[in-house]
């Protein structure tokens, strides 16, 4: 068994020893989703560049994390790393579940739940998706 193969288990029993019971990959390639497999653990894959490529397309993402929530499961939705992409998914997804009401607040909000500076890419989709909601 490599290395790496010990570590993604290890992540893997983390996840599921603090409660997560879906995850929600938007990384673009279906790497390691097989190992979700291996240890029961529920997935969804989004390949988010191909998702942003239509107008609209990020509703599957907001529809499948929102009924995961409303079934109480607790949903880790990643990409490769903590990437303006994925804030601008998470931000968006507050305003389309109509938690937030505007984009301001949604950049404000996800900038302070993550602690990281939104940037542009990540504001483009928030912006977008205020844009499809109207």
């Amino acid at each position: 068994m490599s290395h790496r193969r010990v570590r993604r288990t290890e992540e893997i029993l983390w996840l599921k020893g603090q409660g997560f019971n879906r995850v929600i990959s938007l990384m673009d390639s279906p790497h390691n989703l097989h190992a979700y497999d291996e240890h029961d653990l529920a997935w969804l894959h989004f390949p988010l560049n191909s998702l942003r490529a239509t107008r609209g397309s990020l509703d599957e993402v907001y529809k499948s994390l929102d009924d995961a929530i409303k079934s109480k499961e607790k949903v880790l939705m990643h990409e490769d790393s903590l990437s303006d992409q994925l804030m601008g998914v998470v931000g968006a997804y507050l305003m389309w579940s109509g938690r937030l009401m505007n984009t301001a607040q949604a950049i404000v909000v996800v900038e302070q739940l993550l602690r990281h500076q939104l940037g542009p890419s990540g504001r483009e989709i928030i912006t977008t998706a205020a844009e499809e909601f109207k």
